[in-house]
């Protein structure tokens, strides 16, 4: 994850074979400097 000046949380969870559910928040307080996620990636891969 690449972010400027902030802290994100992300959580995953119901994780299956087909897919799964994920959320990330912004949790940085209000003295941080304006800043954004510019990207996340998720990989994964499945067993045989």
């Amino acid at each position: 994850m690449q972010a400027d000046n902030q802290r994100l949380t992300i959580a995953v969870w119901n994780i299956s074979r087909t897919g799964f559910k994920w959320m990330a928040r912004n949790n940085s307080n209000g003295n941080s400097s304006s800043g954004a996620a510019s990207w996340f990636a998720v990989s994964g891969a499945t067993g045989q």
